[in-house]
């Protein structure tokens, strides 16, 4: 009888301990679930062109809040940009495949990044002789139509995915490109 108990308390543990092993990363998320935010990083603009032929690049940040934990697999996507213009019509652009935002500095960043603290993403750029936003993304298939004109105000509603996070972190970024002709956007981040 004995050793029956202990035959099973010894077949309990070690399917326990296979079931911890297998799935760790999932038990750590579901008891401490990591947690990130989307905040602005530069919203002023800062100027990348010349007095001739400005341009303004932007960033975002992706900042990691859990304390010890690293955010891995980051990515910053989207799927939707919502266009009003100043006559009141919306105009929506949906996307079958999610577009994400590069990494900064683009040329040195992979698509996907461990964060342990903070990593910005470009925004976009302003063109000002041409009076455009232009949102970035890495080069993808598809139609995308990436430009805010002059009378828009366009939201773009971005996702903070992370392979060791349960719930995508959203939030929205709104260009707004409405008021005098080549002044320079006007961005906000709202969390939510």
């Amino acid at each position: 009888m004995i050793q029956a108990i202990c035959d099973i308390a010894t077949t309990f543990a070690t399917l326990l301990l296979a079931a911890i092993a297998i799935w760790q990363e999932q038990i750590v998320n579901f008891l401490n679930p990591s947690k990130a935010v989307i905040e602005k990083a530069n919203f002023d603009g800062q100027l990348e062109g010349t007095q001739t032929e400005p341009s303004y690049t932007y960033h975002i940040k992706a900042r990691c809040l859990t304390r010890f934990r690293s955010l891995r697999g980051c990515r910053i996507v989207f799927r939707e940009v919502v266009r009003k213009l100043d006559a009141g019509n919306e105009i929506r652009s949906n996307y079958p495949v999610w577009r994400q935002l590069p990494w900064a500095p683009s040329e040195r960043t992979e698509f996907r990044v461990t964060i342990s603290s903070e990593q910005e993403a470009d925004a976009g750029i302003y063109y000002g002789n041409e009076d455009v936003y232009v949102i970035p993304c890495y080069v993808q298939g598809g139609v995308f139509d990436s430009r805010v004109q002059r009378g828009e105000r366009a939201t773009v509603r971005l996702h903070l995915m992370a392979d060791n996070m349960i719930h995508d972190i959203t939030a929205l970024l709104v260009i707004d490109m409405r008021g005098v002709p080549k002044t320079k956007p006007k961005l906000e981040i709202q969390n939510g």
